[in-house]
């Protein structure tokens, strides 16, 4: 179909322009690992943890086994996922990994407090699920997780945020990192009752959310936003 064609014509040539970028977006990447006995390097694609629910491109490292996340109530909760890349190095004979999420919207950078508060959850999870699948017969250390922005900025990543970090030439246990995930593990929890509570709120702190959006005017948030609803909702509104 005509449609079709000129929807893969667009596609060919926003991937023609991201590739400009794309070479030194990879350097620099390379370039920060430079110091690892064997740098950080792509290893696997698409790698999938659960059940597969549509036929696509994957990569065999992938598993029909979830990610079995321990809640503090006593619950186990299954998560599936796709990481869209893992790369793998080495530093001191320890075999290191990070996670990479490629993004062709707007930059996001991991955040500490976005991710705390359920807005980043996916990246954290997914460094856990790939620490405990797919390095099941090895220790690998993860020293980064972040997004690649095609557009803009290349790999962005959260300083300080991964579970273990370099210094001088050595790993060292990221003392923060057990806060995030008991952070993450209650939040979790917390979404996953909203969810069996009906609880649905139609609520976004980004202030300027919707103002360069094709669907800023059909969008419920500006809608929510004109009624002074907030979230969680005051007392007199609860009222």
């Amino acid at each position: 179909p005509m449609h079709e064609s000129a929807l893969a014509e667009i596609e060919v040539r926003q991937a023609e322009t991201w590739a400009i970028d794309y070479p030194d977006q990879v350097a620099k990447y390379d370039g920060s690992w430079s110091t690892f006995d064997a740098p950080l390097s792509p290893m696997w694609f698409e790698a999938r943890f659960g059940p597969s629910r549509h036929e696509a491109e994957e990569d065999e490292i992938s598993t029909d086994e979830p990610f079995e996340m321990s809640l503090p109530g006593g619950e186990t909760l299954k998560l599936t996922g796709r990481v869209d890349r893992i790369d793998v190095g080495n530093v001191g004979g320890q075999t290191v990994f990070s996670i990479v999420d490629y993004k062709t919207g707007k930059t996001l950078t991991p955040n500490q407090e976005k991710i705390e508060s359920g807005e980043q959850l996916q990246l954290v999870l997914y460094t856990l699920a790939v620490e405990r699948l797919f390095f099941e017969e090895e220790s690998a250390a993860p020293v980064a997780f972040g997004y690649w922005d095609f557009q803009n900025k290349g790999f962005c990543t959260g300083k300080g945020l991964a579970p273990f970090l370099i210094e001088n030439g050595k790993l060292q246990p990221n003392e923060t990192w057990g806060d995030i995930v008991r952070a993450v593990t209650l939040r979790v929890e917390q979404i996953v009752r909203d969810i069996r509570a009906g609880k649905f709120p139609m609520h976004n702190p980004d202030k300027d959310c919707g103002r360069n959006c094709e669907y800023r005017t059909t969008c419920r948030v500006n809608h929510v936003r004109s009624l002074g609803k907030t979230w969680p909702p005051k007392a007199e509104d609860a009222g």
